[in-house]
């Protein structure tokens, strides 16, 4: 699968002045052939790039580009062009130097995340900086694409092959309420043996294990009593899925068993961490009682977006929903 890391970068003012006339080169290859498009609808992108060597001759300032980079340019102009003429949206729009400029390069890139650095033939070494502390991505670097937003900050996003990890069956959730979430089932009606769930409340214990017997389901399900923060530290081996549904406050505090337990490919569900929108609220808005809750909750969803091992969306979904999976 394709994955993409982004990360600042810190040209200095010489990297600057080169980026900023690439930028330039390729705005100018964009929109010269995006008028040649308007004055002739039926010219073929062949034409474009068979026109570009003579293009070159002159202006002289293109011959120092990349060829790739300004072939690629026509390309991306052509494929724009194409979605506009199949869903008659949006057709391409002339680029200005006062908008978000990038462009993109494929060749002869080496980045040394331990140094923090990325050194490509026209640049040499640049800096860069990541949100997260990464010192490898074990894939394939597919293309590097530098950009500069309208505040003047210039961005590295790298675009690599990921090894797709392979996934075995999901064995354990957190939290079974009542014993609803008893079993995991294709559509095709397969069931998944060996589920673990835990609980803690005795009073949904019962319920939880008639729940299962209801649904012939007592030797697919091992129910663990007791406290997830007992529990979790002395289970072995590695689970796929892990589904938390427990005391919201203590959250962060299972995350480095949840970790330990989660395999490279595995999937995170922690539900209802959004309370209702007040996890976005200040925490003077929120009432005294809920305040410890709250700034756990923030801490949580904190350290699921940071942490290096971590790759995590939120969904807007019920009470809101993240989705962490294991790099």
């Amino acid at each position: 699968m394709y994955k993409s890391y982004k990360f600042r970068a810190y040209p200095n003012d010489k990297q600057k002045q080169i980026t900023n006339q690439t930028f330039g080169n390729t705005r100018f290859v964009y929109n010269y052939y995006l008028s040649k498009q308007q004055q002739d609808n039926n010219i073929t992108i062949k034409e474009c790039i068979s026109d570009y060597n003579k293009l070159k001759q002159t202006y002289q300032f293109l011959s120092k580009e990349n060829q790739y980079l300004m072939i690629s340019t026509i390309y991306k102009l052509n494929n724009n062009i194409k979605k506009y003429k199949s869903n008659g949206l949006g057709y391409p729009k002339y680029k200005s130097k006062y908008n978000k400029n990038s462009y993109t390069l494929k060749e002869n890139i080496i980045v040394n995340l331990k140094k923090q650095i990325l050194i490509s033939p026209n640049l040499g070494e640049l800096k860069i900086r990541g949100y997260k502390k990464l010192d490898k991505i074990n894939g394939t670097l597919i293309n590097i694409t530098i950009s500069k937003e309208k505040n003047d900050k210039y961005y590295i996003s790298l675009l690599y092959d990921i090894p797709t990890p392979k996934r075995t069956i999901p064995r354990v959730t957190v939290g079974i309420d009542l014993g609803v979430r008893k079993l995991l089932t294709l559509s095709d009606g397969t069931t998944y043996n060996n589920i673990h769930t835990q609980e803690k409340y005795e009073k949904r214990i019962p319920i939880a294990k008639e729940n299962f017997a209801r649904a012939g389901a007592e030797q697919r399900i091992t129910l663990l009593e007791g406290d997830a923060t007992d529990i979790l530290k002395q289970l072995e081996g590695s689970y796929d899925l892990i589904f938390m549904d427990a005391a919201k406050g203590q959250y962060i505090h299972f995350l480095p068993d949840i970790l330990r337990l989660l395999p490279t490919g595995g999937l995170l569900v922690s539900d209802n961490v959004l309370q209702d929108g007040d996890i976005i609220e200040s925490r003077f808005a929120v009432t005294r009682r809920n305040r410890t809750i709250h700034a756990r909750m923030r801490d949580y969803l904190y350290e699921l977006k940071h942490h290096p091992q971590l790759e995590t969306v939120i969904l807007p979904v019920g009470d809101g929903v993240t989705l962490s999976t294991k790099v």
